[in-house]
């Protein structure tokens, strides 16, 4: 039996997060300030979500989400494109890239990072025009606009409070909206859709169960304009979940974090090792073969547990009636302690392919030949 691991995430060239905290931030932060704003953050984030637009003009509040947050959530970037075989994009015809509600840039400065280490196969003969920073936050897009010029004074770059004009022939625009949806009525957003008018769009949003219905309903409306989905879902077939009870699709992202940032963490009391949301990709260029390339394999889509024997996890897969749940049960036997000891590391949102060996009486998949990536 053989199995093989790919899930680490890469994030090839990193932000310099000594220089983020000494020359980007809007204000200087002592260990007790920052504390306090990110009680205040974190309040916001989790009970006070009436109050989620106001720290924006703040600029104690922002600096404390750029020095925390914004490196934490860039990961998450990572994570959901390393899925990707390669991003899903035209080659030889000039992009675009807008970050919309950008925040101090965090999506935005990640994708550069990513495109700039050539991890992923995405850009090769595809050009980048420019980057569009959008925010209606002032706060934010003097943050963004500062660490632009500190840390990435090369890249081409405008910031803005509203979407850029249409996108010139033959242009293609991939769009960025990382916590946008949930904050947003469905009306709002399909009409912000229209307006990006987005050849790829690319979502990461809290990990929660209303998240999931939102964008299980957002889903279905991207299909029937056009777009196809190409991660988290292995099809295009109908989503087998309602968001009902345990039930809701997200991702789980097990991240190391810089000693600056890590330090920052046990200062707030705030764990960032471990981070549930929900990532989705879309696009309307994708190749019949590359659809079905996906539909190979299938998505992790919860961890059960594990015994002295054996793995099991819920996957989410294509079958003759759609897609749909099934347990797999993956045996330890002929794999080496190094090879359990990385399956034990795992996260939910990552894709695998296996060979079924068997079904069990109770309906459980046993597999074999296993790759997670």
């Amino acid at each position: 039996m053989v199995v093989e691991i790919l899930f680490l995430c890469r994030l090839g060239r990193v932000m310099d997060i000594e220089k983020l905290h000494a020359e980007c931030l809007l204000a200087p932060l002592t260990d007790a300030m920052f504390k306090n704003a990110c009680a205040s953050l974190n309040e916001r984030f989790t009970i006070q979500r009436n109050r989620l637009t106001g720290y924006g003009t703040d600029d104690g509040l922002v600096s404390a989400y750029t020095a925390f947050y914004m490196p934490t959530n860039m990961k998450k970037l990572s994570f959901v494109l390393d899925r990707l075989s390669r991003l899903p994009l035209k080659e030889d015809t000039p992009l675009e890239v807008i970050d919309f509600g950008c925040g101090p840039g965090t999506f935005g400065f990640a994708l550069y990072d990513i495109l700039q280490s050539g991890d992923i196969n995405a850009l090769a003969s595809t050009p980048i025009v420019r980057y569009h920073f959008v925010d209606t936050a002032p706060g934010m897009l003097r943050q963004a606009k500062k660490i632009q010029q500190h840390l990435y004074p090369q890249m081409d770059a405008l910031f803005t409070t509203s979407v850029p004009a249409a996108k010139q022939h033959p242009e293609q625009r991939l769009v960025l909206l990382g916590n946008v949806a949930n904050e947003m009525n469905t009306t709002a957003l399909e009409m912000l859709l229209k307006e990006l008018a987005a050849d790829v769009l690319v979502f990461v949003e809290p990990g929660t169960r209303a998240s999931f219905v939102q964008m299980r309903s957002l889903r279905a409306g991207l299909l029937a304009e056009g777009y196809r989905i190409v991660y988290p879902c292995p099809t295009q077939e109908a989503c087998p979940l309602n968001g009902g009870g345990d039930d809701w699709c997200h991702q789980v992202l097990k991240a190391s974090l810089e000693p600056a940032v890590a330090r920052l963490g046990q200062l707030a009391g705030l764990d960032r090792t471990v981070m549930p949301f929900i990532g989705h990709v879309y696009t309307r260029s994708q190749t019949r073969s590359q659809l079905a390339e996906l539909r190979q394999s299938a998505l992790l889509f919860r961890l059960k547990t594990h015994s002295k024997h054996a793995f099991f996890w819920e996957v989410c897969m294509a079958t003759q009636e759609g897609l749909q749940l099934k347990k797999v049960e993956l045996p330890k036997r002929s794999h080496s302690r190094q090879a359990q000891k990385a399956l034990e590391h795992v996260c939910a949102g990552q894709r695998i392919r296996f060979e079924v060996e068997k079904t069990l009486g109770n309906g459980t998949l046993r597999i074999r030949n296993v790759e997670v990536t």
